[in-house]
C-alpha cells in the first residue's frame, strides 16, 4: 500500500457525497478535500470537491482514475500510461482484402500489433496473407504504414511464418518512428491482404494495438 501523502489525514473510511456522487472516502487533505476514494461511479466531470490529483478506485471494474482537472471542476482519468484497441477482421476470406477499421483512443505511440485467429493456415509461396495497419489520419486521407513492409508480416515459406491456431502473433511495427505516432481520433486501417488463393480462411481473427500515450 502507498504511503499516505505528506500532510494528508487517512480515514477509515466513510461515505459521503461529493460533487453529487457517492463515494468512499479513504484519505482528506489536512482542509478536508478527498485524495483518495473508490466507489462504483467515477465522479462526473465538471463536479466540485475532488482535490487535484485526487485518486478514484472503481471498485466494479479495478481501473484507477486521477484528478486532472481542479478543485471546483474535476476530471479524472485513468491513471494507466497505455490504450488498447481490438480490430475484428472476423473471418479471412481465402481471396482479396479482409478490413477492419478502429479509432486512436489518445495520443500515442504503437508499440505493440498482436494477431490471433481460431484456424491455423500453413506458409506458401505464392498464396499468403500480408498484414498491414494504415494510419488514414483524421479525415481518411492519411497513409502512414505503421507495420513494416516485410515478408516479416506474411505467410510467406520461408520468409513469412505460419498462422497457429488459436495462437498470439506479434507483427513487426514500421521502423520509423513517425509512422507510429497517432492523434486522438485517427481512423486506422487494419487490412490482411491475401495474396492468390489462400488453402483456407481463418475465422475468430482480432488484431489487438497497443499505445504508449505521448
Amino acid at each position: 500500500m502507498a504511503d499516505p501523502i505528506q500532510g494528508a489525514h487517512v480515514v477509515a473510511g466513510e461515505e459521503v457525497a461529493v460533487g453529487g456522487t457517492r463515494v468512499l472516502v479513504k484519505e482528506r487533505d489536512l482542509d478536508g478535500h478527498p485524495l483518495k476514494v473508490e466507489g462504483t461511479t467515477k465522479p462526473t466531470d465538471a463536479s466540485a470537491g475532488y482535490q487535484v490529483g485526487c485518486t478514484f478506485l472503481d471498485t466494479s471494474t479495478g481501473v484507477t482514475y486521477r484528478n486532472v482537472g481542479t478543485l471546483t471542476s474535476c476530471q479524472f482519468e485513468p491513471t494507466s500510461t497505455e490504450d488498447s484497441v481490438i480490430a475484428s477482421l472476423g473471418t479471412i476470406a481465402t481471396t482479396g482484402n479482409t478490413d477492419a477499421y478502429v479509432i486512436a483512443p489518445k495520443a500515442g505511440v504503437l508499440n505493440l500489433a498482436l494477431f490471433s485467429g481460431i484456424d491455423a493456415l500453413a506458409q506458401h509461396g505464392s498464396n499468403y496473407i500480408t498484414f498491414s495497419v494504415t494510419n488514414l489520419g483524421q479525415a481518411g486521407a492519411g497513409s502512414a504504414a505503421m507495420l513494416a513492409a516485410t515478408d516479416a508480416n506474411t505467410t510467406k515459406t520461408t520468409t513469412g511464418a505460419a498462422i497457429s491456431a488459436n495462437t498470439k502473433r506479434t507483427l513487426t511495427l514500421n521502423g520509423t518512428a513517425a509512422n507510429l505516432v497517432v492523434a486522438e481520433g485517427d481512423r486506422l486501417l487494419v487490412r490482411a491482404a491475401a495474396t492468390g488463393t489462400l488453402a483456407n480462411t481463418v475465422t475468430g481473427s482480432t488484431v489487438l494495438l497497443r499505445f504508449r500515450r505521448s
